[in-house]
């Protein structure tokens, strides 16, 4: 297995239009943590129990041939050599591992992206539901690109567009105690007690909006928001908008939500049970 520094795979993978980037992290890490543009999401393991995926190598070989170089990419390196390793064992040829990984290294404050990476030198990369850091190639296939607002940008095109549609899909509980936008209707993306995906959540937004309506879509923090934008995308809805900050915002240093943005904390019309 070669060992590659995130520049050399960069520029391997430029060079060789042949070669395929497989990102073996989770998929919440490839998806809320960002990832290298262009990278394929293969799991080596993955939640709730962490397993080793025993599809792996499968998975990857239906994705290329085992003459084609394969680079793999994880959180900081580590993952990417035992994937590797599989790969090599079931005949891969070329396989190439990304030091440092996506994120690298932990720094002396416990954090990551401080030291080395494909992020921290500013390779391409992209996260699905937050523009900031992200870097798109014009021939980067995509869904029909899902807009993202703040909550006052959100809230300003919902007065401005009588027939646009507000959907929460947070969970019960979150929709009714937490409190919730006022005019927003409740669709939940998944719920208690399992926390399963809602498999009728595209069928119940139908209800409510003809698909070509815009859609603004509104959760805790802005991330399962983005998941189920994308679920409506694949089902036909093309004016789709992701309120990026959620109703509560991030955490704050002390754990807290509504401190730093989100539709509460800016004062926007709410309600709760």
């Amino acid at each position: 297995m070669k060992h590659l520094a995130p520049k050399e795979a960069f520029d391997l993978l430029a060079a060789r239009p042949d070669a395929v980037l497989i990102d073996c992290r989770s998929r919440a890490e490839h998806r809320f943590v960002g990832h290298p543009v262009g990278a394929r999401h293969v799991a080596w393991n993955d939640v709730p129990d962490w397993d080793v995926n025993p599809h792996f190598v499968g998975e990857v070989a239906a994705l290329c041939s085992a003459a084609r170089p394969v680079v793999l990419i994880c959180r900081s390196g580590q993952r990417s050599i035992a994937a590797g390793q599989a790969l090599e064992a079931a005949g891969f040829a070329e396989v190439c591992n990304v030091l440092g990984g996506f994120e690298g290294p932990l720094d002396s404050d416990h954090q990551r992206g401080n030291i080395a990476g494909w992020r921290h030198d500013g390779l391409p990369w992209e996260q699905p539901g937050c523009d900031e850091g992200l870097t798109s190639t014009a021939d980067h296939a995509r869904l029909p690109r899902m807009k993202h607002l703040t909550a006052r940008e959100a809230h300003e095109f919902l007065a401005a567009t009588p027939h646009a549609v507000f959907i929460d899909c947070r969970s019960e509980m979150e929709y009714l105690f937490v409190g919730h936008p006022v005019g927003a209707l409740h669709v939940a993306w998944n719920d208690g007690p399992d926390w399963d995906i809602n498999p009728h959540f595209v069928g119940q937004v139908r209800k409510i909006a003809s698909m070509n309506r815009p859609v603004v879509i509104i959760c805790r923090s802005g991330q399962r928001s983005v998941a189920a934008g994308e679920a409506l995308e694949k089902a036909g809805f093309a004016d789709v908008y992701n309120v990026t900050e959620g109703f509560e915002g991030p955490l704050d240093e002390h754990h807290h939500r509504n401190t730093v943005s989100g539709w509460r904390m800016e004062g926007l019309p709410w309600e709760q049970a």
